[in-house]
């Protein structure tokens, strides 16, 4: 896996939509058709069912961000996509010769570097850029034997929309332990030449799903978010929801902490191209103090226009549902 940062700076004031993955995800795409076709057809053409890269946008849910802000995003390239990186980059820097949103607001590339396997930015040609998953997993999997951890609380922040699907169904309503772990799983499996052969002892997947299955949810501050892209595809208007906010399981969580670190690098859910399901996870003490209510909101990511200038009323919420 190939985790690259890039940093781009306003040269104006730019306002747009507060959730920035559509927008990330249209110009990076024309800004690679056009300079690198073969890249973009690996990584973007319709017909491509594994998508082998993810993206995780600027996270400000603002709708006015002033002249001079930095814009951080990043790119995972997965298995062969990482030898698109070069081209991915140059695609990044001609972002910012575009410019975006509405007025096209020029911003230039700042800074690019890579991820290593503990989430520290190094240089993105150095030894430590890319990392396999078992990096990721081996060095997640060293704060799960500290004898503190049997007891710890996990929280995992949702910083872009969770979507996921319960069977065909979009979920709408809080997910359970079990569920985030299993799809975790299942992004490294899609992405295994041989899938799931040899990746587990016999049992052993069996006892994760059921011991994540017992994991309780402690405590929530969670929100159902709307808002509406504009497909170029297929030349139309689409609705898009998830979930924002963050969720914390109780004691036995550690044990399956190590997928939700790699969730951290491939996120979780669908359309992670378009910059949905950034989580991070951490192990914490025992401080459970957020919403005891097991309702998810229902705020909306309005239009820019109907909101005004400031990100104060970016996201508005509704009653509980």
């Amino acid at each position: 896996m190939l985790r690259i940062g890039l940093r781009h700076r306003l040269a104006g004031d730019l306002q747009t939509e507060p959730f920035k993955g559509a927008l990330w995800h249209g110009v990076f795409g024309a800004c690679l058709h056009d300079l690198a076709p073969g890249a973009f057809d690996a990584l973007m053409r319709a017909e491509v069912q594994q998508r082998r890269w993810a993206l995780r946008p600027p996270l400000q849910l603002d709708g006015w961000i002033p002249a001079g802000a930095a814009l951080d995003s990043e790119l995972l390239l997965i298995g062969d996509a990482a030898a698109h990186a070069p081209a991915c980059v140059a695609a990044a820097d001609e972002m910012g010769r575009r410019g975006f949103g509405p007025s096209r607001v020029p911003a230039p590339l700042e800074a690019v570097w890579g991820v290593d396997a503990a989430g520290r930015p190094v240089p993105l040609s150095g030894a430590e850029a890319p990392v396999t998953a078992l990096d990721v997993y081996e060095q997640a999997r060293e704060l799960t034997v500290a004898p503190a951890a049997t007891s710890a609380e996990l929280e995992l922040r949702l910083l872009s929309p969770l979507r996921l699907k319960a069977g065909n169904e979009l979920l709408r309503e809080l997910p359970d332990y079990r569920l985030l772990v299993r799809r975790s799983v299942a992004r490294l499996v899609m992405n295994l030449p041989e899938g799931d052969v040899g990746l587990f002892a016999p049992g052993e997947h069996a006892a994760l799903m059921e011991a994540a299955a017992a994991v309780p949810l402690v405590a929530h501050r969670v929100d159902g978010v709307q808002w509406l892209r504009r497909s170029a595809r297929q030349r139309r208007v689409m609705p898009f929801e998830g979930l924002l906010g963050t969720l914390v399981f109780g004691p036995g969580a550690a044990a399956a902490y190590p997928w939700l670190a790699l969730a951290e690098w491939w996120q979780l859910g669908g359309k992670t191209t378009f910059g949905l399901g950034v989580v991070e996870a951490r192990l914490r003490p025992v401080i459970t103090a957020l919403g005891a209510s097991d309702a998810v909101g229902a705020p909306t990511l309005a239009p820019a226009a109907e909101r005004g200038a400031r990100a104060d009323t970016a996201v508005a919420p509704s009653s509980p549902r």
